[in-house]
């Protein structure tokens, strides 16, 4: 496990002291990410959790979503979108 100043931590496959391959972000306030990753930043098929209210579910590029992807509301409403 990861572990920063501000409280947010990484569990998962590590190269370098970077995240690489799969594995969980939680920063330090309410948000999570969990999937892949390349050179420490999202990257790949995950899912991104803002607080309990909302979801991302799709794929991530460069520590954005990119392409396809469903949001999900926190009463279960999928909505897909295409990120670019």
């Amino acid at each position: 496990t990861l572990r920063w100043p501000d409280g947010s931590t990484y569990t998962g496959s590590v190269v370098g002291l970077q995240p690489e391959g799969m594995g969980t972000y939680v920063d330090g306030s309410s948000g999570r990410y969990q999937g892949a990753f390349d050179r420490g930043r999202p990257d790949g098929f995950g899912e991104l959790r803002a607080g309990s209210a909302l979801r991302i579910v799709g794929h991530f590029a460069q520590g954005r979503p990119h392409g396809c992807a469903l949001v999900i509301s926190e009463q279960e409403a999928a909505l897909p979108v295409t990120f670019s």
